[in-house]
């Protein structure tokens, strides 16, 4: 089957960047979304949506080539589902990036996503959360090559239970910059 996952959409929004020293910045962004639903519970019918969204990040450089981020985001999205509009979701996350030498670093994250799809009209409605770690190295080898390895387990509890699932994936790489 076929379904229109069509919207228009709005975006108002203002913010602002603070840099506390040169280590500490943060910024933070918020407005509204206009959303035009093409994807409708009534047959033809056309729905409505105004949400807020807010999403602020702090970072702190506490060396060089070594950093520190948070990050927390709430809004609505589309959802991405057949028969359901709007995904209201909340997202935090806090990643750690560490420079050993000049050649060798390494990233640490860690990640939580909740999000609950809701179709005006509907009684569809469900929630999911995920859940994410990842650990990465790269080796400079010189200014045009450098080697990653990288690997990230991910979990996924559902409302839905077929939704369910969880996953490791493991990756190396050859990064050519230029």
């Amino acid at each position: 089957y076929q379904s229109n996952q069509d919207s228009t959409d709005h975006i108002l929004s203002a913010g602002f960047t603070t840099t506390f020293s040169p280590r500490l910045k943060w910024v933070l962004q918020g407005g509204a979304e206009a959303r035009i639903l093409n994807n409708t519970t009534t047959e033809g019918a056309a729905s409505h949506y105004l949400g807020p969204f807010l999403e602020t990040d702090v970072q702190y450089a506490f060396k060089p080539g070594s950093a520190l981020v948070g990050s927390i985001r709430y809004g609505t999205e589309p959802s991405g589902v057949s028969g359901i509009s709007i995904r209201q979701t909340l997202r935090g996350s806090l990643a750690l990036q560490y420079s050993f030498a000049g050649r060798l670093g390494t990233d640490l994250g860690i990640s939580y996503e909740h999000d609950h799809y809701d179709q005006p009209g509907s009684a569809n409605d469900f929630s999911q959360e995920f859940y994410t770690a990842s650990v990465g190295l790269r080796y400079q080898f010189n200014p045009a090559f450098a080697l990653t390895a990288r690997y990230e387990y991910s979990a996924v509890k559902s409302e839905v239970e077929t939704d369910e699932y969880t996953r490791g994936v493991s990756t190396l790489g050859l990064e050519v910059i230029f």
